[in-house]
């Protein structure tokens, strides 16, 4: 009878864990649809502007200047809306 207790909550354990991935993931997915319907709406923009910022750009962080083989670099990460980072540790030359 333990034998099935034990396994009872492992197996309710594994479940949980399941659905919250299960979570994450629809929540994720939805975040991205929505990416793709403002890009498919900024698809033929001409001129960056603050509201085409605000739409797609939830935050910008801007590293410190640093000295690499004699050039002078900051890191730039962009965080999207609803989808996050798309691409990180871009170095920018200063």
């Amino acid at each position: 009878m333990q034998n099935y207790d034990t396994e009872r909550l492992a197996t309710e354990s594994q479940l949980a864990n399941l659905e919250a991935t299960e979570c994450e993931a629809t929540e994720k997915l939805e975040g991205l649809h929505k990416w793709i319907h403002l890009i498919k709406e900024t698809a033929e923009v001409t001129e960056l502007n603050r509201d085409l910022l605000l739409n797609l750009i939830e935050k910008i962080e801007i590293g410190e200047k640093r000295m690499v083989d004699g050039v002078k670099v900051q890191d730039v990460v962009i965080h999207y809306r609803f989808v996050g980072v798309i691409l990180a540790d871009i170095n920018v030359c200063a």
